[in-house]
């Protein structure tokens, strides 16, 4: 999400309780299993973004397994182009640190 937003000169807010989470990742990390979720790096899933109408739409004719999980927000907003801001259920900031796989990092 991060690269996309960067590529897009946009930022993000992602809603914690909005990731879906895997039922046995929630069991063997409770702890940790949003940061696993978030920075995992191996989870294969699809993102997208586009305006809120049409990703309602959009997620509700995909059903299970899709989610809304955020907004898109102007890099003015964010004070950075690329900064993706996860909010917990208080409206309080969690701190990540970018994660996953980095295809175009020198080897």
């Amino acid at each position: 999400l991060g690269k996309l937003c960067a590529a897009s000169g946009v930022s993000a807010r992602v809603t914690s309780s909005s990731v879906p989470t895997h039922p046995l990742l929630k069991r063997q990390f409770s702890e940790d299993h949003l940061r696993l979720a978030l920075t995992g790096g191996e989870d294969y899933v699809l993102l997208y973004t586009g305006p809120p109408e049409l990703v309602r739409e959009t997620v509700s004719r995909l059903g299970e397994g899709s989610a809304v999980i955020g907004s898109i927000t102007s890099a003015e907003e964010a004070a950075v182009a690329g900064q993706v801001v996860v909010v917990d259920e208080d409206g309080g900031e969690l701190a990540y640190s970018k994660g996953g796989w980095d295809h175009f990092a020198p080897v």
